[in-house]
């Protein structure tokens, strides 16, 4: 692989001009993609392992705990983007080898099974830059390179747009989840509605939809059945408990009185 690629091209020296730096660690990128948002830091807080820099096409690969598959292809990073000297940067030499192609490469099961032959160390496996150089790929002619990775990007891409969706949709029911079951939105609504003479179904309603209740009009008919389906089950008022204030009719308690652990599902170290 060393004939077709270089490693760690580019290092933030002292006349690096961002004040801000947009910085990726090992944590914070998975098996194709990134597990957390990278941090921005100014740049004179930034940990000294944040060294390395990254360009589009750039494949960026872990080199501890080769076998985790901690590997990703740069999209347009900024130009303060840098990354922990954790990774290794590869980039493609373009006369050679497709830069998609190369990030095909890299995924490929066998080049991670090669890459843990070579690991050294055993509380902190790693491996060197000389390892990935001196990996043995098949490689075809450019152009069926190119076709080959407008196939494998295609999907990457399908795949990356699917897990967005699933990182919305996850957000929006975290969201969900806080406001009827932590803050009690529907029932502070209810509450509200009825000190001060309003409707407090439609209130609840409101809550739920995340509309005021002269929107509420505009909405289908079944939309609206559902809203006030979902609003009927949330009380009216509030009781105390050993936890603070919670809705009328619920009650505070430990998980072990409302299910039982399945023992097979753990050890001594989980």
């Amino acid at each position: 692989m060393g004939d077709v690629i270089s490693i760690n091209p580019g290092t933030r020296g002292r006349d690096w001009p961002h004040s801000h730096m947009c910085y990726i660690d090992i944590s914070a990128v998975g098996e194709g993609l990134m597990t957390e948002e990278p941090a921005t830091i100014p740049t004179h807080q930034a940990p000294s392992r944040a060294q390395r820099l990254v360009k589009d096409g750039d494949v960026i690969l872990s080199t501890v705990r080769p076998n985790r598959r901690s590997m990703l292809y740069a999209r347009n990073p900024s130009p303060n983007t840098v990354v922990s000297t954790g990774f290794a940067v590869l980039r493609a030499r373009e006369s050679d080898i497709d830069s998609r192609f190369l990030y095909a490469l890299v995924q490929d099961r066998a080049f991670t099974d090669y890459l843990v032959t070579r690991e050294q160390g055993a509380a902190y496996p790693a491996i060197s830059t000389n390892d990935i150089f001196e990996a043995e790929v098949a490689l075809p002619p450019l152009w069926e390179q190119r076709r080959i990775a407008q196939v494998l990007g295609s999907l990457d891409d399908k795949i990356e747009l699917h897990r967005r969706m699933c990182a919305t949709l996850e957000e929006m029911a975290r969201a969900i989840f806080r406001s009827w079951f932590v803050d009690f939105d529907p029932v502070r609504a209810k509450v509200a509605a009825i000190a001060e003479g309003r409707d407090p179904e439609r209130a609840a309603m409101a809550a739920i939809s995340g509309k005021n209740e002269q929107a509420l009009d505009t909405l289908p008919a079944e939309t609206l059945a559902s809203l006030r389906a979902t609003a009927s089950l949330f009380p009216s008022s509030f009781t105390d408990s050993e936890l603070g204030e919670i809705p009328e009719g619920w009650h505070d308690g430990r998980l072990a009185e409302l299910c039982t652990l399945n023992e097979s599902s753990w050890n001594n170290r989980t």
